[in-house]
This record gives C-alpha cells, sequence and structure tokens, in this order.
C-alpha cells in the first residue's frame, strides 16, 4: 500500500501491517515542537478483486454496497469503544476517526488516529522478568475492570495487541472486535491461542473469557513464550504439536503449571486459565488484588531479608567501603583505600619533619643545625608522625583481616557460623521500588457480577498504597 495523506500530519514510515489494516508513524510541527502519533489505515475492501469475487458469487452490486457498510460501521465501533475508554489509564488512547468513500461508490477508506505506542512483542526481555509479568497482569487487570463499569468486552486479548508506552505503562488497544456485554456473542471470537474453552464451543462470551485470554497471556510470558502442553520455544513445534495442545486445553485438560514463576504466581494464573469460568476470578478487581497481594509478599520477604543482614557486617562493609560482595571486589577496594593511605602517610611525615625544622630555628636562629638540640627536635616530630601513621595503618590491617574473614565465612557452607548477608542484585531490589498501583475508579457504574465488596476493598487497597 502507497504511503496514505493524512491532512495536517506528514507520514514518518509504516510500523506494523496486518491482513486487514497497516499502521504507520505521524509527526506534525507544531510551532517548533514536534508531536507523533500512530496512523491506522483499513481499506475496505482489502483488495480490489474483492468486488468481482462478490459479483461472481451472485451479489448484486446494492448488496455488495451494504455489506461493506456494515464492515464500516463495525470498525466505527472500535473508535467508538476506545473513546468512551478514554479516561482509562491502561487503555491506548484514539484521538480521531475519519472515513472516506472512494469514487467507484463501493470502496472506503478508514483512518484511526491513536497515541504512538511500541509493542508489547518488541519490548520484552530476552530471558524472563517476574517484575514486568506482574506488572503486565496489574495494568491489563485494572483496564479490564475499566472495561467492565462500562459493559465493553475485548474479545481479542493477546501480546501482540498489547503496547508500551515511553513512561513504561502497559495498554490494551486493537478493539476491532470488541463488542457491548449487553448484546453477547455466541461465535469463535478471537484469536485461538488465547481464546477460552466455552468462546470455542460457541458458548456466551463473558468478562470471564476475557480473564482467560489475559491468563494466558501471562501463562505465555511465563512458559518461555509458549503455550500449555507444547515443548520449549527453542525446540520445533509441529502442526500436530499445536493441534494436541489446543485439543487439550479446549476438551479441559489440567493445565501443567508454567516453567518460570513464583508459586503463588503460577497458582492465580491457573485459576484465570480454568476452564470452567465458575473457578476464575470473580472479575477483573478480583484477579488485580490477587496479583496486587502477590507483589507486597514479595515486598516483604526483600524487607525480610534486609532485617536478616548481620549489623556487624553492614558496620565493616561500610569502613572499609567493599560494598560489593566478593573477593575481586574486596580487593579492588583494598588497593584503592592502600593508594590513599600511604600518600597521605607521605604528606603527614614530610610535614611533622619540616615544622619542627622551623619552629627550633624559630627559637634559635644561631643554632647549628647539625647541634643535639636539632636532631633531638626534628627526631621528636618524625617519631610523632611515625607512631601517627603507625596507629591509622594498624587499624585500617585490622579492619580489613576482619572483613576478609566475614567473607570467607560467608563463602564457607560448612562453618556453623554463617553470617548471612543479602546480596542485593538489581532483579531482587525490583519490588522495593514498584509504584503504588493507582487504579482509574471514577467510573460510578459496576457490572453486577463484580460485587460492592470487592470493589470497595479494591478502592481501599489503592487509597492505603498511597499512604504508605
Amino acid at each position: 500500500m502507497d504511503k496514505p495523506e493524512y491532512a495536517g500530519w506528514t507520514v514518518v514510515r509504516e510500523i506494523g501491517h496486518g491482513s486487514f489494516s497497516t499502521v504507520y508513524e505521524i509527526e506534525r510541527d507544531l510551532f517548533g515542537s514536534i508531536e507523533k502519533a500512530a496512523l491506522k489505515v483499513i481499506p475496505i475492501p482489502t483488495k480490489k478483486e474483492d468486488i468481482d469475487d462478490l459479483r461472481s458469487q451472485g451479489f448484486s452490486d446494492d448488496e455488495i454496497k451494504q455489506g461493506f457498510k456494515r464492515m464500516l460501521e463495525r470498525i466505527a465501533s472500535e473508535y467508538k469503544f476506545m473513546a468512551e475508554l478514554g479516561k482509562s489509564a491502561h487503555i491506548v488512547n484514539c484521538d480521531d476517526f475519519q472515513f472516506i468513500q472512494k469514487d467507484d461508490g463501493f470502496s472506503w477508506i478508514v483512518y484511526i488516529r491513536m497515541e504512538l505506542l511500541a509493542p508489547l512483542i518488541n519490548s520484552l526481555k530476552p530471558s524472563y522478568d517476574e517484575e514486568s509479568v506482574l506488572k503486565i497482569g496489574v495494568e491489563l487487570c485494572a483496564a479490564l475492570y475499566d472495561m467492565e463499569c462500562k459493559d465493553i468486552l475485548h474479545g481479542d486479548i493477546k501480546p501482540e495487541n498489547i503496547f508500551v508506552s515511553e513512561d513504561g505503562s502497559y495498554k490494551l488497544g486493537d478493539f476491532g472486535l470488541a463488542f457491548n456485554s449487553n448484546a453477547p456473542r455466541k461465535d469463535r471470537v478471537g484469536t485461538y491461542n488465547y481464546m477460552a474453552p466455552e468462546v470455542y464451543q460457541e458458548n456466551a462470551y463473558s468478562a470471564k473469557s476475557d480473564i482467560y485470554s489475559l491468563g494466558m497471556t501471562l501463562y505465555w510470558l511465563m512458559n518461555d513464550r509458549t503455550g500449555p502442553f507444547l515443548p520449549a520455544q527453542k525446540q520445533e513445534v509441529t502442526s500436530a504439536q499445536k493441534a494436541l495442545a489446543a485439543k487439550k486445553r479446549f476438551d479441559g485438560d489440567p493445565l501443567p503449571a508454567p516453567r518460570n514463576g513464583g508459586e503463588e504466581l503460577k497458582k492465580i494464573v491457573l485459576k484465570a486459565c480454568s476452564y470452567d469460568p465458575k473457578d476464575r476470578f470473580i472479575s477483573a478487581s478480583d484477579m488485580l488484588i490477587a496479583l496486587d497481594n502477590y507483589a507486597d509478599q514479595k515486598l516483604r520477604e526483600e524487607k525480610k531479608a534486609e532485617k536478616e543482614m548481620d549489623p556487624q557486617v553492614i558496620d565493616v562493609l561500610i569502613k572499609t567501603k567493599a560494598m560489593n560482595y566478593t573477593r575481586e571486589g574486596w580487593r579492588n577496594a583494598t588497593t584503592k583505600t592502600t593508594m590513599i593511605t600511604s600518600l597521605a602517610s607521605v604528606i603527614i611525615a614530610m610535614t611533622a619533619f619540616l615544622f619542627g625544622s622551623g619552629i627550633l630555628k624559630e627559637i634559635n636562629p644561631a643554632d647549628n643545625p647539625n647541634s643535639l638540640p636539632s636532631i633531638l627536635a626534628s627526631s621528636i616530630c618524625l617519631i610523632i608522625a611515625i607512631v601517627v601513621i603507625t596507629v591509622q595503618r594498624v587499624f585500617y590491617i585490622r579492619t580489613n583481616r576482619k572483613t576478609k574473614i566475614l567473607l570467607e565465612k560467608k563463602d564457607n557452607p560448612n562453618d556453623q557460623k554463617e553470617i548471612k548477608i543479602s546480596k542485593k542484585s538489581e532483579k531482587s531490589t525490583s519490588f522495593l521500588k514498584r509504584k503504588p498501583l493507582i487504579v482509574d475508579t471514577s467510573y460510578k457504574k459496576v457490572k453486577e457480577e463484580t460485587v460492592a465488596y470487592n470493589a470497595e476493598v479494591l478502592i481501599n487497597s489503592m487509597s492505603d498504597k498511597r499512604t504508605r
């Protein structure tokens, strides 16, 4: 498809292409400030040959035109749902919707302008990252909570429909299959790998079907980016294996636990992926609270580990600046400190000697420097300098030896007096840096299925975190 023209904006590049649409990065200059956005372009029909194919099947031109117009109305509903959810912090913001009919009287071009975001698939770390999985789960539950309050069902939650903003927030997008829960669907809506069993069986789609799809998305992230009943990602998966895995899932075989993640987190995900909708979370707010409680538990574990650190070890490590708890780090700290103290020792000795000689000269300028009083005074000053240096070095060496002994005790697993040292890595402290969860609870209407108790608990939980 050629680059489209969009009034007031310049098309920069194509950033995504699907079966029915193409997404471009666009920008405009607002008095020296560059504003960027994403433009989704949807042609109706997808190919020009579709009109001839429909004619060959016996459809009249009026029937073809009406069919294309209904497609346009369905696409317009995507903008409608996203506009209704515009206040949600975890739904992709949609800013404009335009459509133009072509001269042939059949075809249409649809333009949807929305915020520019990065696809989740392109933003994932190479290895499993529990902090990201938790953040995705919590923030998408917040998105589903907002949707439940507006009686909107997404219909196609999967990693490809999750996006990441510049500040690291996760957002749910692509509402092309979304619909109102008051008019339930009984067709196979969504993507097979994340589709709920009841949807595959063409039973009514509900909010719990969205919860299942979110659970399968988290399962995929925790299972080395493969679905249940499939071999590891590095192994080649055949069509027969995919078909068998789908059959087991849709027939209700118990899902194996994901390969990665804490035990409690695995239980939460498996509950969201329960075969029977009755066994899943009552609502997105319930799942959100479960995930947030798990994150709080991780935070408490980190704080507990921090308290277990021996105060004596902390004191010694601070004094020697050996904050890297490895032998290499200890040696580096020792070498650096030795150089500094040696230089200071030389300066102190020279200053003491010269100062002593200067005082003697002031007392008796005519005195011979080689005389006994002169030599005696200089020697006394030099001895004082040597005593100061020796005391400092002895203290330093004893401190370093103490540190070395403590580190050797840590390295020796057979030592009954092993001292626990909490080595904080960037990953282990991630939960200490976790921001308080803020969920948009401005909507007053809550779906009947989301009981009032759960909504109250959720709001109180969020309030408590703001006051911490």
